[in-house]
């Protein structure tokens, strides 16, 4: 049989498959198992003699018999034969063909589906755990705020009772200004204001000491001038 020759640079499984569409046993073997191969299936080509005449106990075989196939790995069961060259009558794979075809879709599905399993349930996991951290950084995030905003708070209403000058719209670099034994205090609580870095819940605590022993400071010696 002859078949069109691919020009030259052509790949002759693409040339077949995309432009001539006519070809003997060696193109269809070739193109099924590229095609299986593409997805993932183990192919492979197999070459040899199919048919022959019988006569009594012996079989004729001559090279007008040769043929190319595929052979299709199936989990289970090993490789097994896929032909999927027409036959001379022009009609399409037999009924072997359409079972080998029909194993391969149902057990490269369930692979398929078993694959995307071990892969999307750790993910799912994995989003889950992020999910949580997440809501656990959140709400560490708002109480170290409030922490520092309600000592902030403190301060404030304790300069207003010693009868300091406090307004809320003032800074809290300019009430780091007005009361300096707590500077460092207000760099913290600014940081964690402004700044891109979070302080840490270490240096979070040790501010809300310090602003409140500050506070308490304040109000002792208020009561002292009452």
């Amino acid at each position: 049989m002859d078949a069109p020759v691919p020009p030259a640079g052509h790949d002759a499984v693409d040339f077949f498959l995309f432009e001539s569409g006519e070809g003997f046993c060696e193109h269809f073997a070739a193109a099924e198992a590229v095609l299986l191969r593409s997805v993932g299936v183990p192919a492979r080509i197999a070459v040899g003699y199919a048919g022959g005449r019988r006569d009594g106990q012996w079989r004729t075989i001559t090279q007008d018999r040769a043929h190319a196939w595929v052979e299709v790995f199936i989990p289970g069961q090993g490789w097994l034969t896929s032909d999927p060259t027409p036959s001379a009558s022009g009609e399409g794979p037999g009924r072997r063909q359409t079972s080998v075809l029909t194993q391969i879709r149902t057990t490269y599905w369930l692979w398929a589906l078993t694959g995307a399993l071990v892969m999307v349930v750790p993910a799912g996991l994995w989003l889950s755990r992020r999910a949580r951290q997440r809501r656990r950084s959140r709400r560490r995030e708002h109480l170290r705020r409030t922490e520092l905003q309600s000592a902030l708070d403190r301060l404030r209403h304790a300069l207003t009772t010693a009868g300091s000058r406090v307004s809320d719209a003032q800074t809290v670099a300019e009430l780091a200004d007005q009361v300096p034994a707590a500077r460092t205090a207000l760099a913290v609580a600014e940081q964690d204001l402004y700044a891109a870095d979070a302080p840490t819940w270490e240096q979070v605590r040790q501010a809300v000491e310090d602003l409140d022993a500050v506070t308490a400071h304040v109000l002792a010696r208020s009561s002292e001038r009452t």
